[in-house]
């Protein structure tokens, strides 16, 4: 099996400001100022973070005007999932790639991340990165439609649609790796904390549920597929199982509480 990084070379670095703001959150004495100060240095990713901000996804009180007042009305742990939503964005601004496969990934994503944090709330579970976990756990999905032609990626889904063996067999067949692998590599080499490089490691894992960082991120992955927002598709609908089911959720209404806020980002 080839390492990632043989087969990542198309996908751009993740923008600096991000990943310098991101390493400012860890610290637990940091200032709001020192943060704007550092994502100020890139208009683009600032116009596009205020963006997000401003948008129903986030769901601020009032229109956020710059960084140190989304930052007061959103909070500290709240922020660092702007900040990643905004910077993957940017990311993908400058890679080609079908427009359609990538909306069906990043409308998982961000389904996924939402449900994460929903998830850990209903379980009474401090968890504030919740969010940015099940936002970036199908990273190593995008590194695979950005680096193999379009035609073998459709080739791929095509095999999975028909195949008996698991969606990471398959992916094993035509490209020697995993997405789950791919994750990992990524949100190492961009420096994020351990918990969301485990949260992309694992979530196709086999695990009994606990109420963990990664158990949360591999049952909202599974159940927005289950409600209709996949990025590959299998014989017959998933079914919602395991603690989603404990939750006795109506998948209808909750694909269209999902769908209601990923329109309102959707341009």
């Amino acid at each position: 099996m080839p390492p990632p990084s043989e087969s990542l070379r198309q996908l751009p670095p993740f923008p600096a400001a991000a990943l310098k703001a991101m390493q400012l959150l860890a610290k637990e004495d940091i200032h709001a100022r020192e943060i704007a100060e550092v994502v100020a240095m890139d208009a683009v990713f600032t116009a596009e973070l205020l963006s997000f901000a401003n948008s129903p996804l986030f769901g601020c009180c009032q229109r956020v005007t710059n960084l140190r007042h989304a930052m007061v009305l959103v909070g500290r742990e709240r922020l660092r999932g702007l900040i990643l939503t905004a910077a993957l964005r940017g990311v993908m601004k400058g890679v080609p790639l079908d427009r359609e496969l990538f909306r069906t990934w990043w409308r998982h994503s961000l389904a996924t991340g939402l449900l994460t944090e929903g998830l850990a709330a209903a379980c009474s579970v401090y968890c504030p990165q919740g969010y940015a976990a099940g936002l970036l756990h199908d990273m190593g999905r995008l590194g695979l439609m950005v680096n193999v032609s379009r035609k073998d990626y459709l080739v791929f889904l095509q095999d999975v649609l028909t195949s008996e063996e698991t969606t990471l067999e398959v992916e094993r067949n035509h490209f020697g790796l995993e997405h789950c692998q791919i994750a990992g590599y990524l949100a190492s080499n961009w420096s994020l904390p351990e918990e969301l490089i485990l949260a992309g490691e694992r979530h196709h894992e086999e695990l009994d549920f606990e109420p963990s960082l990664p158990s949360f991120v591999r049952e909202s992955c599974r159940v927005a597929s289950a409600v209709g927002f996949s990025t590959v598709r299998r014989p017959g609908p998933p079914p919602i199982s395991g603690i989603w089911a404990n939750l006795s959720l109506d998948p209808s209404t909750l694909r269209e509480a999902l769908d209601r806020r990923l329109l309102t980002i959707e341009r």
